[in-house]
């Protein structure tokens, strides 16, 4: 993008100008290719979005009246779905768009902060201040927030089948997690090299299903094997993009637009045996238990409002049974209300009877269990029993 709003279609190998893109009246701010690189979709200042046929150069829809200068465009792989991002402070407006009729998916409003949409045009991950949020694109819905970092995250990437995230925060730490399930893989804890001046990773990308991370940070680029969390490479550089396969890299310098070719045949082996052992996620599959989780969570807040202490504790159990739910912040919170509850109404109410055990004489003052829960000790008047 150059000149305001000409954007300007070349060929990486000889570096001869294909086609000028015009049509934009305001600055243009980002563009991205799909999957064939027949279609791109633009984002301007002048509050539109376009997607262009690139083997003529033409623009087939724009979308305008958007609600501010569009910052960020991600586009699916097959060009059928496309996402805008508008800050309007405090917030930001994410849109998904049918880009075949120009009808909007679903919407999301979000506080300020980055954004990413998965190629498949399935997931999208936002952050706010050191939180990321993962969402569904069909619907819109929040599917879970995690605390990923501890200062606050200044870019995402998603890598190009939607299997893993990368967040890069302000204290220059990276951190790799699996989606959906937003599990953690990997994190660099120390900071990188000797520029601990710059403000942060100001752009990520993830090439070739996660092996490779590119970054920028201040004025520099560096190229990791996120298995090992080694830096291969290091260069000047300002904006970059990754190749749809993950071996090639362009990036400007100095007034120049640069390519780099990645070396993927030195990429680790447990990372390559990682990506073989882990199919891709049945989406149908995952869905499914999320709505599951929140019938069940649903379920056990209502007993517990209705005051139906063992019900609650019911669902409850059956919601942590559902994989990668067992630590989320909504399950432990409903547990902790239970176990509040079951303080005034009596643990009979949530728990199962076991034996009793049989005291005679005076009434029991004190009970205590052993570590491994095998001997109760209680005391009675002037006497201690060991069961």
């Amino acid at each position: 993008c150059w000149d305001g709003e000409k954007i300007e279609l070349r060929d990486v190998r000889n570096g001869r100008c294909i086609h000028v893109l015009e049509g934009h009246s305001g600055p243009v701010n980002t563009a991205q290719f799909d999957g064939s690189a027949r279609l791109a979709l633009t984002g301007s200042e002048d509050k539109s979005i376009r997607i262009w046929d690139l083997t003529h150069g033409t623009c087939v829809q724009a979308i305008d009246k958007l609600p501010g200068p569009v910052s960020d465009v991600h586009l699916s792989r097959d060009g059928r779905i496309g996402m805008s991002c508008c800050i309007v402070p405090p917030h930001a407006s994410l849109d998904f768009w049918d880009l075949r009729t120009g009808e909007k998916i679903s919407a999301i409003r979000t506080s300020t902060g980055c954004c990413a949409m998965s190629r498949d045009g399935v997931w999208s991950v936002t952050s706010h201040d050191c939180e990321m949020s993962l969402w569904e694109v069909s619907t819109g819905d929040c599917v879970w927030t995690i605390k990923a970092h501890e200062q606050r995250i200044a870019s995402i990437a998603i890598s190009d089948y939607g299997r893993f995230a990368l967040t890069g925060d302000r204290d220059m730490r990276l951190h790799l997690w699996a989606l959906p399930s937003g599990r953690s893989i990997q994190q660099f804890e120390e900071p990188f090299g000797d520029y601990k001046s710059a403000r942060g990773f100001a752009k990520t990308a993830l090439g070739h299903e996660g092996a490779w991370a590119v970054t920028k940070d201040g004025t520099h680029l560096r190229i990791w094997d996120t298995n090992t969390g080694r830096c291969g490479r290091s260069t000047v550089g300002g904006a970059i993009a990754l190749s749809p396969d993950g071996k090639h890299a362009i990036y400007n310098s100095d007034g120049k637009v640069h390519t780099l070719s990645l070396d993927t045949s030195r990429l680790s082996v447990l990372r390559r045996a990682a990506l073989a052992l882990c199919p891709p996620k049945n989406v149908q599959v995952e869905l499914e238990r999320e709505q599951r989780y929140r019938r069940h969570l649903s379920s056990a807040e209502q007993h517990l409002e209705d005051n139906q202490i063992k019900q609650a504790k019911d669902e409850a159990t059956k919601t942590r049974a559902i994989p990668g739910a067992e630590r989320r912040a909504e399950v432990l919170a409903i547990w902790n209300r239970i176990r509040l509850r079951c303080r005034s109404a009596g643990l009979r109410s949530a728990w199962r009877r076991g034996r009793r055990l049989i005291q005679e004489q005076d009434p029991i003052k004190s009970v205590e269990f052993s570590e491994d829960g095998t001997i109760a000790l209680t005391c009675a008047g002037r006497e201690a029993r060991l069961w």
